[in-house]
C-alpha cells in the first residue's frame, strides 16, 4: 500500500512536469526524464529508508525495556543493600565494643521485645556463657573452693561430664560463680557484709563493677535468648521448630543431652530452650528465684524464649542448672 501511495505521487509529479514544459511554461530540462529504472533506484531508497526507521523503533523500544529492566535492578539492589546494612549495623556495635572473654558471647545491649510483662525493659551491653555450665565444669571450680574457704557447696549431678550440671540450689550457683571468679584471678560479684561470699545460705549483695562471673538477670537471659539485636523474632531461641535448638519432653529420651549439640541462636548461644530450666538472679517473693528456658522433661510451651517460671532457691532440681554472665567491660 505504501509503495503503491509513493509511486502514484511521483508519477503524478512527473506528468505535472512534463505538462509545464509542453505548455512553454518551464524552462527545457537539461537532465534526462525520468526512467522506470530511477523510479525502482527512487523507491528502493525509500523502502530502505523505511526499513532504517523501523529498525530504529525497534531499537528504542528494546533500549527503553532495557532502562525499565536496569532500573528495577537498581531498585532490588538498593533494597538488598537497605536489608544489608539492617545486618551489618548491629554486627558493627557488636565488634565495635570488643571482644567477648573465652567462652563468653558479647551481646550488644538495646530493648527487650516480648509477649510477657518484661516487654521494653532497656538492656545494657553484657557477656552471657556459650553454654550451660557442664558437670565436669563444676566439679573442677569445686574441687579447687573447697580447699579455698568455700562450705556448704554441694556436689551436684550430670548424666555425664559433657552434659550441664544439676541438682544444685541457687545458693550453690552463685558460690560457684565467686569460687570460678577467684580461681581465675577476677574480682567477685558477690559479698555479704563486705566479705565474699563463701559460705551459707544468704542472699548476698552485688557489686555492680566487679569483673567476676555472676547470674544473669532474666531480663538479659531472655534478651539473649532471642537473640538480641540480632533478634529474628523466634519463638524458641534460634528457631520457630524446637527439634531443631532443644532438647525437650518429646526428643530428649528422658534425659539431659551433652550441652552444644543442637543449633545455636541468632548469637550463638546453644541449649536456651530446653535441656534444662537455668536460673536467672531475679527474686519472685520469698525464697523463690525465676529461672528460665524449659528442660528436658518439659513440653514445648515450657521452652518459649517468652516463658517465665520459678522455683525454690534451697531446691536442689534435676531438671534445673545455669549458664554464667559477666559485665560487658570485663
Amino acid at each position: 500500500m505504501k509503495k503503491t501511495a509513493a509511486l502514484f505521487a511521483i508519477a503524478l509529479a512527473l506528468l505535472g512536469h512534463q505538462s509545464l514544459h509542453a505548455q512553454g511554461l518551464l524552462a527545457p530540462d537539461s537532465n534526462p526524464k525520468p526512467t522506470q529504472k530511477s523510479l525502482q533506484e527512487i523507491w528502493q531508497k525509500i523502502e530502505a529508508t523505511e526499513n532504517r526507521v523501523l529498525i530504529l523503533g525497534q531499537t528504542t523500544n528494546s533500549t527503553a525495556l532495557q532502562v525499565q529492566t536496569l532500573g528495577q535492578t537498581a531498585n532490588s539492589t538498593a533494597q538488598q543493600i537497605q536489608t544489608l546494612s539492617q545486618t551489618v549495623d548491629p554486627l558493627a556495635q557488636i565488634v565495635r565494643q570488643g571482644p567477648a572473654a573465652p567462652g563468653m558471647v558479647a551481646v550488644q545491649g538495646g530493648t527487650l521485645q516480648t509477649s510477657n510483662p518484661l516487654n521494653g525493659t532497656l538492656v545494657a551491653s553484657f557477656q552471657i556463657e556459650k553454654y550451660e555450665v557442664r558437670w565436669d565444669e563444676w566439679q573442677e571450680v569445686r574441687d579447687w573452693a573447697l580447699f579455698s574457704g568455700y562450705g556448704n557447696f554441694t556436689t551436684g549431678n550430670g548424666t555425664a561430664a559433657d552434659h550441664p550440671v544439676r541438682e544444685v540450689s541457687w545458693y550453690d550457683f552463685v558460690k560457684y560463680c565467686n569460687a570460678r571468679s577467684e580461681r581465675e584471678g577476677l574480682t567477685p560479684v558477690y559479698s555479704v557484709n563486705g566479705t565474699v561470699y563463701r559460705t551459707g545460705e544468704v542472699v548476698p549483695t552485688v557489686n555492680s563493677s566487679a569483673n567476676g562471673y555472676r547470674l544473669p538477670t532474666e531480663v538479659e537471659w531472655e534478651f539473649a535468648a532471642r537473640g538480641g539485636v540480632l533478634t529474628r523474632g523466634f519463638l524458641y531461641a534460634g528457631s520457630g521448630i524446637l527439634t531443631h535448638v532443644g532438647w525437650y519432653f518429646s526428643n530428649s529420651g528422658g534425659g539431659t543431652k551433652a550441652v552444644g549439640t543442637k543449633a545455636a541462636n541468632e548469637l550463638g548461644l546453644h541449649d536456651m530452650s530446653g535441656n534444662v530450666w537455668e536460673w536467672a538472679w531475679d527474686a519472685v517473693g520469698g525464697l523463690n528465684r525465676r529461672i528460665r528456658g524449659g528442660g528436658w522433661d518439659y513440653g514445648a510451651a515450657n521452652c518459649t524464649v517468652a516463658n517465665r517460671q520459678y522455683d525454690d532457691t534451697v531446691g536442689r532440681s534435676r531438671h534445673t542448672g545455669f549458664r554464667l554472665a559477666r559485665n560487658s567491660e570485663n
